[in-house]
């Protein structure tokens, strides 16, 4: 049990790093690359099924997926790679706030911050 506590305080901190460092957009990537491979070393915990089936969650799942399907039609590769990059963020940040389990208090730490 102290465990899954553990992984609870790193997912809040690591949403309010988000949060205290979006006006220094060159640390983002990094700090969202970083909490999602710390999301997916913990894939005993992810709720797959339960991701998958939930509408809300298919929805940026299919609007990636549509742009990534974009990429191959576009005479202009390069502008479609950064497009699809900018996309992704779409897709991670949701899987990241769902697999992580805050509270009531957790939500209110992160916008104080914010």
């Amino acid at each position: 049990m102290a465990e899954l506590g553990i992984k609870n305080k790193i997912n809040l901190y690591a949403a309010c790093l988000l949060a205290l460092l979006i006006p220094y957009k060159f640390i983002v990537p990094l700090v969202i690359a970083l909490w999602f491979v710390y999301q997916l070393t913990q894939y005993k915990h992810i709720n797959w099924k339960g991701f998958f089936s939930n509408f809300w969650m298919l929805v940026p799942l299919a609007y990636f997926l549509l742009h990534a399907e974009a990429y191959l039609f576009s005479y202009n590769k390069h502008e479609a790679l950064f497009s699809i990059e900018v996309k992704l963020s779409f897709l991670v940040l949701p899987f990241l706030f769902y697999n992580s389990k805050f509270e009531r208090k957790d939500f209110t730490s992160i916008a104080s911050v914010f």
